[in-house]
């Protein structure tokens, strides 16, 4: 699965826990309507309140839960993603041999091509390191930790709006591209990690 599948799969069950967290809240408050109005007894009253805010509980750490184990899947592909690979490695190698001299118009059209194999995103970082080209690649496209810290800010968006009503609002058509843009600058992740 890809950043962007993962991070809307964690959206989903955030706003779909506060949908169902929201119809449990008003639920709650028209029996506090009954109990102050004398149509529901003491005994009903408490005993329908404790259900529904036992209902509140389980909805608000089941979604948490399924929150945190989609960024558990998505942290062990960024790992996967991350580590060198031999079979990734691209007969474009040979020309960061150094046999033929690159410019820096070379190295960005190979880094480009390679955007999404993270073994040819090293090899093209090494040789512009070597010989002192400013860097044409993400330098967190290889970092397998920086990805995962991207994506750990973003779950803790998507908890955030499952325990707290008013952060639901982050999650919103309206506010969530741009706080999802903030933190797309990571998100590139090969095909193969579907």
């Amino acid at each position: 699965m890809t950043y962007e599948k993962h991070v809307a799969e964690m959206r989903r069950r955030a706003l779909n826990a506060r949908a169902d967290l929201d119809g449990l809240k008003a639920e709650l408050e028209s029996v506090n309507e009954k109990f102050r109005a004398g149509t529901l007894g003491q005994k009903s009253y408490e005993d329908k309140a404790r259900e529904l805010k036992k209902k509140m509980d389980d909805v608000s750490w089941d979604a948490q839960r399924a929150i945190l184990v989609t960024q558990n899947e998505y942290d062990k592909a960024a790992d996967a993603w991350g580590a060198p690979d031999g079979n990734n490695i691209h007969p474009d190698i040979e020309l960061l041999k150094g046999q033929v001299p690159l410019d820096l118009t070379d190295l960005k059209g190979l880094s480009e091509k390679h955007k999404q194999n993270s073994t040819m995103q090293r090899a093209i970082k090494a040789y512009t390191e070597k010989h002192g080209y400013p860097l044409v690649t993400d330098a967190n496209s290889t970092d397998a930790r920086a990805k995962k810290k991207a994506f750990e800010s973003l779950t803790r968006y998507c908890i955030n709006a499952v325990k707290v009503e008013f952060a639901a609002a982050f999650l919103t058509d309206e506010h969530f591209p741009a706080i999802y843009a903030s933190h797309d600058i990571l998100s590139l992740d090969p095909p193969n990690m579907e």
